[in-house]
């Protein structure tokens, strides 16, 4: 096995975007991080196979930078803004180690999620054509749709029959009133890939600039795996998503994006349906019972947790530490006594709450300005790139990000999930990519640049 993922690494070596694509698959699907081995350990301390290979990548760019002297495709405000988040990481462990509130080796691991920002630089050195764009794309949406038949499959099979008996996220049987049966909550972690990739391919879909069947068979499947992973963030950042979406479009566009969307929604609930009537699955009041997962974030009268409740307590909990030390933070490592669940950890559910606790208000300063610097460069490159895929790319990028921000008050998306970091390094890089991409085939082509500062 150790064998067969070093013959990987030298794989990823001569073809470097499979080692990004791989990267993805092994972080942000099916697969745990705790599947994979260390191939390189210290003590208590070691790197996963993923973790590994972004970093083998991150040398080899290096060494080819400046042999070719080419270190010049990594130039951008983000790579400037990404080098002062690591040194803020760094400085935030150290910081809490200092202070006695961490150990060395605790701080280290906590931090382990921000080393999947190195698809950051990956994606922006070694995505140089439009060639490799595509295939790049057209990569993440098969992974995508893969997962979704494998989310299907999983909700078919149940929770008594796991799939991947290694999978621990398969949370259980939801089920808010006594006596009555739930319904096996499949692969919550796995839809952030398949979020990250519905609004580019619905956009380049509704556009038809690249109205592929199997395009369309993946959002279909996506909107049943958004259904059956009973992830509210989810369905909130989608409904969000959706509506920028439809502030965006014009004319003939918006109409069509009703009616599509309305059949994918109606295709997905009939799938997802079929295993229930053909008595594949038991369970009674199916849809009240996806309706509730929602409802039982604001109901008391639902068994349960009360969500907002219980978060309002975390987060009054959080403010108080945060008080301590509003500038700095409490450094990462740092863990709290959270009065809901009973236990001391570091997990903050509002994620912005969450950067701030760690990191402090430097900490946040420094996201938000990565927030700015990507949104001001993407509705740039939407405006002046050529290229009609591309353009359709970024938006597409763009509203998923845009969608996501609310959600991060119930979810640490850029703080604690690696699954998430992963996609959001890739997010980042997109316009970068494509204005540089845009800008070389003029170059060639003898058109004038765009002369866009990314």
């Amino acid at each position: 096995m150790v064998l067969l993922l070093w013959a990987l690494i030298l794989i990823s070596l001569y073809s470097p975007i499979l080692g990004i694509l791989f990267i993805i698959i092994s972080t942000s699907t099916v697969f745990p991080l705790s599947l994979f081995p260390q191939v390189i350990s210290f003590g208590e301390i070691g790197l996963y196979f993923p973790e590994a290979l972004a970093l083998v990548l991150l040398i080899s760019i290096f060494f080819k930078g400046v042999v070719r002297r080419d270190l010049q495709k990594l130039n951008s405000y983000g790579t400037v803004l990404m080098l002062i988040l690591f040194y803020w990481i760094i400085f935030s462990m150290v910081y809490a180690v200092l202070l006695g509130k961490s150990s060395l080796i605790n701080s280290i691991l906590e931090a382990r999620p921000f080393l999947y920002y190195m698809n950051y630089f990956l994606i922006l050195y070694y995505i140089t054509t439009k060639k490799d764009l595509v295939f790049l794309f057209n990569g993440l949406i098969l992974v995508s749709l893969i997962t979704c038949v494998l989310i299907f499959v999983q909700y078919i099979l149940g929770f008594e029959h796991k799939l991947f008996p290694w999978y621990e996220w398969i949370v259980g049987k939801i089920s808010f009133r006594p006596g009555e049966p739930g319904i096996t909550r499949v692969f919550p972690n796995a839809n952030a890939v398949v979020y990250t990739l519905f609004f580019p391919t619905l956009i380049l879909t509704l556009n038809k600039v690249a109205d592929k069947i199997w395009y369309k068979i993946f959002l279909v499947t996506a909107v049943l795996s958004f259904f059956l992973s009973f992830t509210r963030n989810i369905y909130f950042s989608v409904l969000i998503g959706l509506f920028l979406t439809w502030l965006i479009l014009r004319g003939r566009v918006k109409k069509l994006l009703l009616r599509r969307f309305i059949t994918i929604i109606l295709l997905g609930i009939l799938i997802a349906y079929i295993p229930v009537h053909l008595g594949l699955i038991q369970v009674t009041n199916w849809w009240q019972l996806a309706l509730l997962r929602t409802q039982e974030a604001l109901e008391s009268g639902v068994t349960g947790a009360q969500t907002m409740i219980s978060r309002t307590k975390e987060s009054t909990v959080i403010l108080e530490k945060i008080s301590q030390s509003p500038i700095l933070g409490n450094g990462i490592g740092t863990h709290y006594y959270n009065p809901v669940i009973g236990v001391k950890w570091g997990y903050v559910h509002n994620g912005y709450l969450g950067i701030i606790f760690q990191m402090g208000i430097i900490g946040l300063i420094i996201h938000l300005l990565f927030f700015y610097n990507y949104i001001k460069i993407s509705l740039e490159c939407y405006k002046k790139v050529d290229d009609i895929y591309s353009r359709n790319i970024v938006l597409g990028f763009l509203i998923s990000f845009l969608a996501l921000l609310p959600a991060v008050i119930a979810k640490p998306v850029f703080v604690e999930e690696y699954f998430w970091i992963s996609l959001i390094g890739l997010t980042y890089t997109i316009p970068a990519v494509i204005i540089k991409i845009s800008d070389q085939e003029k170059n060639i082509s003898g058109g004038s640049v765009s002369n866009l500062k990314v």
